[in-house]
C-alpha cells in the first residue's frame, strides 16, 4: 500500500497529508519513497497547514524517526523547520497535551530553535500546565520533564517550567489505577539525574510505586486508603521494562536517592531472578499452573492483556478499510 500511494500524495490536502503520515506511523510501516513524497509535499504546502495538522505531521515523523536504525535515519530539517513555524503561529489553539506532544516531537527529531522553545513554547506550557488532566497526565508531565532535561541550553523560562513541572508531578502523584507506568518511572529518574534535581519526594514516589504497586505524595497517603486497590507493578510489567527500570535507578547515585531507591532496586533484582528461575523450570521440566506455587498467573495474564491493549490502541483509524481497498 505504501509503495502504491507514493506517486499520488501530490493530490492530498494538508490535513490528509498529516493523517496519512500518522496512519503509517501508528501502523509502524515505513517506506522511504512514501515518506520522501509526504515530506516534499508538506514542505511545498507548509503555509496551508494549521497548527494541529502541522503537529500531527511532525509527531508522526518523530515516531517514525526513533524507530529507524541508525543507518536509515532521515534528514528532514527543512520540512521540520517549516512545520515547527506553523505550530508556533498557532500555539494558542493547542491544548496542554498537544503542546507537550509538540515539544517531544521536536526533541525526538533533534530540532532546536531557541526562540521557539524558550520564547514561545516554555511560556505557553507554563501558563496552561495546570489545565493538564486525564489518565495520561502523569506520563505526559514526565515526557515534558524529559524534554526539558535534554535541551542543549537552559534559560530562566525553561528553569521556571522545570520547577512548575516538578511541582505538578508531586501534586498528581503516581496513578492509583490503570496499567503500571514503568517507562514513565524510568524516564522520571533519568530526567531528575540529567537536570541535577536531587528531589527526595519524587525519589520516594518512585521507590514506593515499585515496591507497593502504587505511590503518592505525602498529601495523598490518606486518599490512597479509600480508593481502589492499586495494581502490582512488579507482577504486571515485562522483563524488558523491569531491566530498563533497574538501569535507570542505577543512575541515581546521590546518597538521598540511593536511600530511597535501594529497596526498589532489590525488589526488581529479586523479581528478575524469580522469573528466570521460573522460565528455566518451564523450559526444562514443564510446569503445572494449577499446582506449582511459583507459577504467577496474574503476571502472565497481565502481560497478555497489556499487549492486546497496546495493539488495539495503536491501530490507526480506518486501517481495515485501507487494507480492503488495497486488496
Amino acid at each position: 500500500l505504501a509503495d502504491v500511494l507514493a506517486p499520488y500524495v501530490y493530490d492530498l490536502s494538508a490535513p490528509e497529508l498529516a493523517r496519512l503520515c500518522r496512519a503509517f506511523a501508528n501502523a509502524a510501516v515505513y517506506s522511504e519513497d512514501l515518506f520522501d513524497a509526504l515530506c516534499s509535499e508538506a514542505k511545498q504546502r507548509a503555509r496551508t497547514f494549521g497548527a494541529l495538522d502541522a503537529l500531527t505531521f511532525i509527531d508522526a515523523l518523530s515516531r517514525v524517526q526513533v524507530s529507524l536504525p541508525e543507518d536509515m535515519l532521515r534528514e528532514d530539517s527543512e520540512v521540520i523547520r517549516e512545520l515547527a513555524h506553523r505550530v508556533a503561529v498557532g500555539l494558542g489553539t493547542l491544548s496542554p497535551s498537544e503542546l507537550i506532544r509538540a515539544f517531544k516531537a521536536l526533541v525526538q527529531l533533534d530540532y532546536y530553535d531557541r526562540r521557539l522553545v524558550h520564547g514561545k513554547l516554555c511560556p505557553a506550557l507554563a501558563n496552561r500546565l495546570a489545565q493538564l488532566q486525564g489518565p495520561s497526565a502523569f506520563a505526559e508531565l514526565i515526557d515534558l520533564l524529559n524534554c526539558l532535561s535534554l535541551l542543549p541550553a537552559q534559560s530562566q523560562r525553561s528553569a521556571e517550567l522545570t520547577s512548575t513541572t516538578l511541582a505538578a508531578i508531586r501534586s498528581k502523584g503516581y496513578p492509583l489505577t490503570g496499567r503500571p507506568e514503568p517507562k514513565a518511572l524510568a524516564l522520571l529518574v533519568q530526567s531528575l539525574v540529567q537536570l541535577g534535581q536531587d528531589d527526595e519526594e519524587l525519589y520516594e514516589l518512585v521507590g514506593s510505586a515499585i515496591t507497593q504497586g502504587s505511590a503518592s505524595t505525602p498529601s495523598q497517603q490518606t486518599a490512597r486508603q479509600t480508593t481502589a486497590q492499586p495494581h502490582s507493578l512488579l507482577s504486571l510489567v515485562s522483563d524488558e521494562e523491569l531491566e530498563e527500570l533497574h538501569q535507570a535507578l542505577a543512575l541515581a547515585t546521590s546518597p538521598s536517592a540511593k536511600a530511597r531507591l535501594s529497596v526498589a532496586r532489590q525488589a526488581i533484582t529479586t523479581e528478575l531472578k524469580r522469573r528466570k528461575a521460573l522460565d528455566a523450570a518451564t523450559t526444562h521440566g514443564g510446569i503445572d499452573a494449577e499446582t506449582d506455587p511459583e507459577f504467577d498467573t496474574s503476571r502472565h495474564m497481565g502481560q497478555a492483556f497489556g499487549l492486546l491493549g497496546n495493539f488495539l490502541v495503536c491501530m490507526p483509524p480506518k486501517l481495515s478499510q485501507l487494507r480492503r481497498a488495497n486488496e
